[in-house]
């Protein structure tokens, strides 16, 4: 997700972009979506998947946009399943009809049972009221059918009467340039060739600039 310094944003990375349509039943790979971001039924092996699993990727986003911290962590998908299990409980044959049937739900479920703590754990930040909560829940669901969709999304409470409203561009804070990952990038790299250049001599300590191997003058 890009923001540049106008308050624009953009969607990039589209390298493993399929053609797709809700009313197609075709099969796809499930290894797509950063671990921490990646939906439940896509952890549990499920190949046969719509856009449900972007508003699960966006929910995970959003509370990270509100909190400053990561909802799902973990060094593997087994382990990130282990997380979304102890933040919204154990998905079984009640909550998610079919779950069951999935390829690696024997392999993934824990052996101990989990409760919902989402409201629990939302309930720790206190700038996330009711209507920005209900929103987030009806994103972050483990059932996919049940998932919120985005044309649903748009007419949430959240987006229509929620204060604050939504912002015009003009309004969007600016971003200075030099928080930018490559400036920073770049800072880092200049900073290693000073460091270099003087270990080897060739920088002017007085005026700083830099001047390459010295000359001898005869």
């Amino acid at each position: 997700i890009l923001l540049n310094n106008k308050g624009e944003v953009k969607i990039g990375d589209f390298g493993l972009s399929r053609i797709f349509a809700e009313n197609m039943k075709r099969k796809y790979t499930n290894r797509v979506v950063t671990i921490w971001y990646r939906a439940p039924e896509l952890l549990l092996g499920e190949t046969v998947y719509g856009s449900a699993i972007d508003i699960w990727s966006l929910g995970c986003v959003f509370w990270e946009v509100l909190t400053g911290n990561c909802l799902f962590y973990g060094d593997n998908e087994k382990s990130v399943f282990l997380k979304i299990c102890q933040i919204c409980g154990n998905p079984n044959e009640i909550n998610w009809p079919g779950v069951s049937q999935l390829p690696y739900y024997k392999g993934f479920m824990p052996q101990k049972k989990y409760d919902n703590i989402l409201e629990k754990e939302y309930k720790k930040y206190n700038k996330i009221d009711e209507t920005t909560f209900d929103l987030l829940k009806k994103m972050i669901c483990l059932n996919p059918k049940e998932r919120i969709t985005i044309d649903e999304a748009f007419k949430h409470p959240y987006f229509t009467t929620h204060e604050p409203k939504m912002c015009e561009e003009k309004d969007m804070p600016r971003i200075e340039e030099e928080l930018h990952y490559y400036t920073y990038k770049l800072k880092k790299e200049q900073q290693k060739q000073q460091q270099q250049h003087i270990a080897k001599g060739e920088y002017d300590k007085k005026n700083k600039p830099f001047l390459g191997k010295k000359r001898s003058h005869h």
